[in-house]
């Protein structure tokens, strides 16, 4: 009894202690990151308003405690479990050695068909899924059109029949859940067929000892627990991954804009500002801008109707050079903004965002 309790003691205080180093230390981490984060922000000057990167506060706000809390499961799950299985493996094969040997091949076998399995039912449903969803927005856009459709007293929506949407959908999300739902009996299943493979070994070997095959059990047991958390740690670590590449990409980022040697301050703009064939791209390569020309005189009001409002922004973040075109010229009072000093362009132009703080 003193030895037991002495060891769940001892036990017990270990775990608080790892509790406490291991979120130390993913907190050091995070801190780590948001210090990073800001540096960076401040070294790349405005923020990124074509889209396709992720900004600072999203990093702060998501993707560094997405980090935070994948490296503290990881760091609990790890030693722990890890321990623990290896510490029953070897138990186990100092007990009953060609058995236990036996067993984990069989358990290996039964991964690789599982890990097989799960990858086919996964593919099988996205691509049911991917058409449940091509045909559930057909559906979105017939019901977007039924009131002008009854409107102008037509019969049906153009295109294909509401209900025969309906049941391709119905159809297509069954074989997708059905996909899904596969999982848990082929898991079942294999679970099955290797008991059925351990006891046949086990009744036809005459070196197995009752006790040997109580401890390989018991061992099997126990380790099937800390073997599943490692398990799911592992799967849940792909959200972190991601965001701690999302991370790293925008910390490697360079900045967009700067003055150029040569570069000399303009005063107020008298004449007019002027595009000549500007072609602009947001950071996945979708042209937000082809070839544009258009003038703007001094002292005029103008107003930028797009049918893509990302256009509308791209077109403003260049008059206050956010960024450089990738073909064209930005001018003003034909001057190219791009050999002028960014203070003396941002003096005539300001940019106001729909979410931005005024001061």
């Amino acid at each position: 009894l003193t030895v037991g309790t002495t060891i769940g003691v001892v036990e017990v205080v270990g775990l608080w202690l790892l509790n406490r180093a291991v979120h130390r230390a993913a907190i050091n981490v995070a801190a780590q990151f948001k210090s990073d984060v800001h540096r960076q922000a401040v070294r790349l000057g405005p923020i990124d308003v074509l889209g396709g990167r992720a900004r600072p506060e999203t990093l702060f706000r998501q993707q560094i405690e997405t980090v935070r809390l994948g490296l503290v499961r990881w760091w609990r799950a790890i030693p722990f479990a890890a321990v623990c299985v290896f510490a029953l493996a070897l138990m186990a094969i100092l007990v009953e050695p060609w058995l236990t040997l036996v067993v984990l091949l069989g358990v290996a076998l039964v991964w690789l068909l599982y890990s097989g399995i799960r990858r086919q039912t996964a593919e099988r449903a996205e691509a049911w899924q991917a058409q449940a969803d091509v045909t559930q927005d057909c559906m979105v856009e017939i019901l977007r059109l039924t009131p002008l459709v009854n409107g102008y007293g037509l019969s049906d929506a153009p295109g294909p029949a509401f209900d025969s949407m309906l049941a391709e959908y119905r159809r297509s999300a069954l074989k997708a859940d059905n996909s899904r739902a596969a999982r848990g009996p082929a898991v079942l299943l294999l679970g099955l067929m290797m008991v059925v493979f351990v006891v046949l070994v086990i009744g036809l070997s005459q070196d197995v000892t009752v006790a040997g095959t109580v401890v390989l059990t018991a061992a099997a047991i126990g380790a099937s627990f800390p073997a599943a958390r490692l398990h799911r740690v592992w799967r849940s670590m792909a959200d972190a991954n991601r965001a701690a590449g999302q991370l790293f990409a925008y910390l490697e980022r360079e900045p967009g804009v700067g003055d150029m040697d040569t570069a000399r301050p303009i005063a107020s703009i008298e004449k007019e500002i002027r595009l000549q064939g500007v072609t602009l791209a947001d950071a996945d390569g979708t042209k937000l801008l082809d070839a544009l020309s258009l003038s703007i005189p001094a002292g005029q009001k103008a107003a930028m109707v797009a049918s893509e409002p990302r256009a509308a922004i791209a077109l403003a973040g260049l008059l206050v050079r956010l960024y450089d075109p990738a073909a064209g010229q930005v001018l003003f009072d034909d001057q190219d903004i791009a050999t002028l000093t960014l203070g003396s362009v941002r003096a005539n132009a300001l940019l106001v965002p729909e979410d931005g703080m005024l001061f």
